[in-house]
């Protein structure tokens, strides 16, 4: 059975607090398992467990407790462990209040969008119906500032579509890196007839292409910088509403990333949003954005001459970025950058699977990949996965001095009949 909501957001909560040595706990051996004991705020609680791996903690969110003031013993809330570990009543608000947004949101998924089996999906689709979540963050799903409505509309779980919004913004305002001229690379991202129609409307507005540049934003951000920097540039006449265009999109499991809908091979982009998941904000640093492109194709000529790593690992390029008012009010919250598909680079007879998903449960029970384990054998199957992810991890770290960061929601691996491939 799926665990409620508000037992998963309060039982992440206390293993991170506890891991982390947010709260000092006394721990204790005993007939039922492992106790954890602790004081905070001037409050006693209590709860069972078990370390894993690493030092991680799991508890059994059923026997999370707090001292009832007359010598008894009750279920503790979401709002007594954070009140009684926060270091100030604002930041107990504003983090309780991503708590219960993560339960609301979860809670609205099992209602609307109840997983079916996953294991059929093609990467895009799979990408989106991975709804799991950080499997460590308490607040994995919080999305603040996403009404219900906004939910529906963009969250990769209920599985709309929708365009992009664009703005005509004066150049001096704009930071870009384009591998094409503008109006090669708008035609090839939206296609001949909508980046004619795109251009037409900033003509239209009596705006020169030579003053004005096209930047693309997510209409949830539009609607959310309405107010304040965004708007008085509009005032000053620096930047102009042109409305929708481009192909359908279909939002990811990170929300800001969007998979094109309409042609599964086609680039990706990722759209700076001021919406905070896991604790972080997801605008984009304005740094970051034009030297994607050459970072990117630094990394692919280091797999093309090694080797070693040519068949087996394929970055997913970036290949244009462009950024709004990169040191003013504004910046980080209008970017965008481009990024090639995992659709693009499969093989014949290829599937891609998001690495996190082997961590996913589905509806019958059972793991995602219990089909491939039974059909290969567990020790055979991890084995091979093993090789196949630690090794170029390994060997760009161990031969050319690159760390990467250990993100199962960005990895990506492709499986063939015989098993994981890379």
């Amino acid at each position: 059975m799926a665990e409620e909501p508000q037992d998963r957001t309060l039982r992440q909560l206390v293993e991170a607090m506890l891991f982390e040595g947010v709260v000092r706990a006394e721990e204790t051996d005993g007939p039922q398992g492992r106790r954890f004991s602790w004081t905070a705020g001037g409050r006693a609680f209590r709860c069972l467990g078990r370390r894993r791996g690493f030092g991680r903690v799991r508890v059994d969110p059923a026997t999370i407790e707090t001292e009832d003031g007359k010598g008894g013993w009750l279920r503790a809330g979401l709002r007594d462990v954070v009140e009684s570990a926060a270091d100030s009543p604002e930041r107990a608000a504003t983090f309780l209040a991503e708590l219960e947004r993560t339960v609301e949101l979860c809670r609205w998924n099992a209602l609307h969008a109840p997983r079916g089996d996953r294991r059929s999906l093609a990467f895009r689709e799979l990408d989106a119906a991975i709804d799991e979540g950080h499997a460590y963050h308490p607040s994995f799903k919080a999305r603040t500032g996403f009404s219900l409505e906004d939910h529906a509309d963009f969250g990769p779980e209920a599985g709309a579509t929708f365009r992009l919004a664009f703005l005509a913004v004066r150049r001096d305002l704009v930071a870009q890196t384009l591998p094409a001229d503008e109006d090669a690379f708008w035609r090839a991202e939206l296609g001949e007839a909508e980046a004619a129609d795109l251009i037409a409307r900033r003509a239209a507005a009596g705006l020169d292409a030579k003053a004005f540049a096209l930047v693309p934003v997510h209409p949830w951000q539009l609607r959310k910088l309405a107010d304040g920097p965004l708007a008085e540039l509009i005032e000053q006449g620096a930047v102009h509403a042109l409305g929708e265009a481009g192909p359908l999109y279909l939002a990811s499991q990170s929300v800001r990333t969007l998979h094109n809908a309409d042609e599964a091979t086609r680039p990706s982009v990722k759209l700076a949003m001021t919406m905070a998941n896991t604790s972080s904000l997801r605008t984009i640093e304005p740094h970051s954005v034009c030297v994607a492109p050459a970072i990117s194709m630094w990394l692919g000529q280091i797999v093309e001459r090694d080797p070693e790593l040519r068949e087996r690992i394929a970055i997913l390029s970036e290949y244009a970025g462009m950024v709004v008012d990169r040191e003013g009010a504004l910046a980080g919250h209008v970017a965008a950058i481009w990024r090639e598909s995992v659709a693009s680079l499969l093989k014949p007879g290829e599937a891609a699977v998001p690495f996190n998903a082997l961590m996913a449960e589905e509806a019958d029970g059972r793991l995602f990949c219990a089909p491939w384990l039974d059909r290969h054998g567990a020790e055979a199957w991890a084995e091979r996965l093993a090789e196949v992810v630690a090794g170029p991890v390994w060997r760009l770290l161990a031969v050319h001095g690159i760390a990467l960061e250990a993100h199962g929601q960005t990895w990506s691996w492709s499986i063939a009949t015989a098993g994981p491939n890379g």
